[in-house]
């Protein structure tokens, strides 16, 4: 079977047989060293604990089992615990709240829910308040301290 998918740089063939389950690229397949049209999008060929189908799908290189650890959004979460999470390891606010996805995860916020606009620990101060101020959004006696501007 042949099918045609649309992507921003190329459009390329995916052939599917009964043994590939997962549309890869048969290019990035023989780049990566895969074998067309068998199974093994589920697999892990660089041992690093991303499969290669979310390696392709991520552009990260499935022979390189260093690109687990490495942070390529700059939310401070690694390739592998955005996979573990699953948030997206291409974009650092993967709920688009505003809060990056590092941040909402140490503070045991949810990265995948817009929850930017809740007040989770009841101190009159919004999530993103406390984010933009570095205050704990999980802790009541932690918030911004407002200054009294006078003339």
């Amino acid at each position: 079977m042949f099918f045609f998918f649309n992507d921003t740089a190329t459009t390329e063939i995916y052939t599917l047989s009964l043994h590939d389950a997962l549309p890869i690229s048969n290019i990035y397949e023989y780049q990566m060293g895969l074998i067309p049209n068998t199974d093994d999008a589920d697999l892990d060929k660089d041992n690093d604990k991303l499969p290669n189908i979310y390696e392709y799908q991520m552009g990260l290189d499935a022979t390189n089992p260093l690109d687990a650890q490495w942070d390529n959004d700059g939310d401070g979460l690694s390739n592998y615990l955005e996979f573990t999470i699953e948030t997206s390891p291409l974009d650092f606010d993967t709920d688009k709240d505003g809060m990056d996805d590092g941040y909402e995860y140490k503070k045991g916020l949810n990265p995948l829910v817009s929850d930017s606009h809740l007040d989770s620990d009841n101190d009159f101060v919004t999530n993103l308040e406390e984010y933009r101020a570095g205050t704990d959004p999980l802790n009541f006696f932690s918030f911004p301290i407002l200054k009294n501007v006078t003339n």
